[in-house]
């Protein structure tokens, strides 16, 4: 019996101990080196508005306190340029933005949504999201496990990463440190010119979620 106790005690004193190391480990220690010119490494681009334009997703976002859902509308405008909407199922109008090489610019949002912290979360993983990578110099380059294309570079203090799948389409964006990404966003499957799906997580002070589902538009 008192070996018993022991044996527990043992592992809730080491439990602490495995938890650290496992939130320190690296995401990316599977990543396999490769020596290549940048040329030949230019990341694709997500979206094609010149197959469909606008493109229409169901959205949900979540929080830890809020939920919101609806269609969102984005809309190309112009070389980096975009118009985002999002509208309630009933056509409510719940956030107006446009985003011009970089900038956003809030044209209208509702109260329950107009948060500092909210709108700048939504703002980084759009930026994110929309922005075409241009590899630095210093871009390393990667194959992982599948034999698909990563780049990494860091940028502002964050490390950014750009995974292919094996069509040479994007798969995910991160941003965080060296070992773990802090924003991630994954995309799955293609139709008309762009992601079939959407998930956009950020993680970095608090959980925040956007999920994109395609709507077939006639």
């Amino acid at each position: 019996m008192l070996t018993g106790r022991f044996t527990i005690l043992r592992v809730l004193t080491l439990l602490p101990v495995v938890l650290f190391f496992y939130s320190c480990s690296n995401a990316y220690q599977d990543l396999i080196p490769v020596e290549a010119p940048a040329h030949s490494f230019q990341p694709a681009y997500p979206f094609d508005f010149s197959v469909s334009n606008p493109v229409i997703y169901d959205l949900a976002i979540k929080t830890k306190k809020q939920y919101f859902s609806g269609l969102f509308i984005l809309k190309n405008e112009g070389p980096q340029q975009f118009r985002l909407a999002m509208t309630s199922k009933l056509g409510n109008k719940l956030f107006d933005m446009t985003f011009d090489n970089g900038q956003f610019t809030v044209h209208q949002i509702i109260e329950p949504m107009n948060k500092k912290v909210l709108i700048n979360m939504m703002q980084s993983l759009f930026t994110l999201m929309l922005e075409k990578k241009d590899l630095p110099d210093h871009t390393s380059y990667f194959k992982n496990q599948n034999m698909n294309k990563v780049y990494r570079w860091k940028e502002k203090g964050d490390w950014k990463t750009v995974m292919e799948d094996e069509e040479g389409k994007v798969m995910a964006y991160h941003s965080g440190n060296k070992k773990k990404p802090a924003v991630t966003i994954d995309f799955k499957g293609y139709k008309n010119g762009h992601p079939a799906q959407i998930e956009l997580v950020n993680s970095k002070w608090v959980r925040f979620e956007m999920l994109f589902s395609q709507l077939d538009q006639k």
